[in-house]
């Protein structure tokens, strides 16, 4: 917080990428996360962008700015050949999921594959929209930008959907074109 109120007069938009986040289980958000999230709004950031936990999470409005809790495994080089017997029997025995055969550069669970590009668009020095991009990783542990007339644009949208009902968190997504505007609920 100290940080983010020493930079805030320094900059016209203040991002915060947070390490952060319970791995491969859906939906989940610890209360950590939501204090310093808040802590991190509450002292001056524009909007907060989470990364760490590998699986997408959802999106809460707070005091107006978003706080995107994990925009999934974005881009990690992780082939299957990385991981030790142990580790495997690790993932299978705690989160109940194998890695794909068929992805052998991406040793993470189906859910995974689902991403976004989160975008803002600013203007007079602050944001005024924001989206994201669905996408999807491909067999190369790629990521790919999905149109709106590939339903695996739908299938990331509805996940996020269930990650904030799930949690009973206030964003809103409305499809324009190919992107997702992020809004709060009313409620």
């Amino acid at each position: 917080a100290d940080d983010i109120k020493k930079l805030r007069s320094q900059v016209d938009v203040l991002v915060v990428s947070q390490h952060w986040g319970v791995h491969y289980v859906p939906a989940l958000i610890s209360m950590d996360q939501y204090e310093i999230g808040h802590a991190a709004i509450d002292a001056g950031a524009d909007i907060i962008i989470g990364h760490h936990a590998h699986i997408l999470k959802g999106i809460e409005i707070y005091k107006g700015k978003p706080i995107f809790f994990s925009m999934g495994t974005f881009m990690m080089d992780h082939p299957h050949s990385m991981m030790s017997g142990s580790v495997l029997g690790h993932l299978r025995e705690t989160f109940q999921w194998d890695p794909d055969p068929e992805y052998p550069n991406f040793a993470f669970p189906r859910d995974a594959k689902k991403s976004i590009i989160v975008k803002c668009t600013i203007a007079d020095k602050k944001i005024q929209r924001v989206a994201f991009l669905p996408a999807w990783i491909n067999k190369e542990g790629q990521p790919e930008p999905l149109p709106a007339s590939d339903p695996r644009s739908d299938e990331v949208k509805d996940y996020i959907e269930w990650t904030i009902k799930d949690q009973w968190l206030n964003g809103k997504l409305t499809r324009e074109g190919d992107e997702f505007v992020v809004t709060a609920k009313l409620e």
